[in-house]
């Protein structure tokens, strides 16, 4: 078996151009805030929304974002305490290429959670795994 490094992508767009404004490979996986200060740093933009991958979500990395004053986007995963506290609310739902989604959207502290669900694509994955 071969070993393949794991890299990361990290791009950042432009929100008046809509063009990307850096493109950086880092090595392994992204797993603190640091990469992404450094990152904000060397370009040098100071209003920015990162849209994150789940695996950097942590109580660190949330109140580190929200001390340097970045806004974000990041979900949990499932077993988040988090999940429980809005799972609780979904009370309205919409439909995505005729699938039923619920939704939810609740304040947490000085956040907002959302929450969507799709039973059916829960179903499909259940079905991939055991087959």
């Amino acid at each position: 078996m071969a070993y393949i490094p794991q890299i990361e992508l990290i791009l950042i767009l432009s929100t008046d151009s809509k063009l990307p404004a850096m493109v950086r490979i880092v090595p392994g996986s992204i797993r603190d805030v640091e990469t992404l200060r450094t990152s904000v740093e060397d370009i040098g933009i100071e209003k920015i929304t990162f849209i994150l991958d789940r695996g950097i979500f942590s109580e660190d990395s949330v109140k580190e974002l929200y001390r340097r004053n970045i806004s974000f986007v990041i979900p949990t995963g499932r077993n988040s305490f988090l999940y429980d506290k809005i799972k609780k609310t979904m009370n309205e739902h919409f439909f995505y290429k005729e699938r039923l989604i619920k939704c939810s959207k609740r304040r947490w502290s000085v956040f907002y959670l959302y929450l969507y669900e799709d039973k059916e694509l829960k179903n499909e994955g259940e079905k991939a795994i055991y087959s």
